[in-house]
């Protein structure tokens, strides 16, 4: 199955058309799949072919991939739209702007967080390691993205929030392949859980340390 039909067979793709803003709906739709890991470095993204799968029409469509471009998750092609490849530098620059923003707000979210969020947070880090032994990589990154949206989202300052999920995304996007290795994925199961802890004891000190730690290790993985 081609990323086009895959998209187009997420739960709720064929309500887009009933109401709302059409282009912000595909938008999310597709930017939802790229948090997963579910585009291929070597997939194409037609707008055409996603608007006649989603049976709507073509301009919101490229509307939304040319919103995913500008924010730096796609580029544009002679063929479509694909991934934007990150290299070395700017791996680099994206892990310098994290460290100075991602640690202040963790802090901030270890005070914040109530039990309803510590809940989620639980619940998406049992999904990351209960795929573990099974390799269910989907499953994996999946744990690891619902686990950033549910901190991220006891982010007060709204800006800061959407600009970590941001980076990060384009990061996870590139670790994706490193998670196929059993040693990664027991290392980044030890540091999430170290944040998560953090987090349950509410202690900014503590969330402070482990995200720089996450950080750290996660740059040294993608150099």
């Amino acid at each position: 199955m081609g990323v086009v039909d895959r998209i187009a067979a997420t739960e709720g793709a064929d309500r887009i058309r009933e109401s709302g803003n059409i282009s912000a709906q595909v938008h999310a739709l597709v930017l939802e799949h790229v948090q997963r890991g579910d585009l291929a470095p070597d997939e194409k993204l037609v707008d055409i072919n996603l608007a006649k799968r989603l049976n709507i029409s073509r301009m919101p469509v490229r509307e939304a991939l040319v919103r995913l471009v500008n924010e730096g998750y796609l580029v544009g092609t002679s063929r479509g739209f694909a991934l934007a490849q990150l290299d070395a530098r700017a791996i680099a620059d994206i892990f310098e702007i994290r460290r100075l923003i991602e640690p202040h707000a963790a802090a901030l979210v270890a005070s914040a967080i109530d039990a309803a969020g510590l809940a989620e947070l639980d619940e998406s880090f049992a999904l990351f390691e209960g795929s573990r032994p099974g390799g269910k990589l989907d499953e994996m990154r999946r744990g690891l993205t619902d686990f950033r949206l549910v901190w991220t989202r006891y982010i007060s300052n709204s800006r800061l929030a959407a600009t970590i999920s941001r980076f990060a995304d384009h990061c996870q996007i590139v670790r994706a392949a490193a998670l196929h290795d059993g040693p990664t994925q027991a290392l980044v199961g030890r540091l999430i859980g170290n944040l998560l802890e953090s987090f349950r004891a509410h202690d900014p000190a503590a969330a402070h340390r482990a995200i720089t730690v996450l950080l750290d290790e996660s740059e040294r993985h993608l150099a």
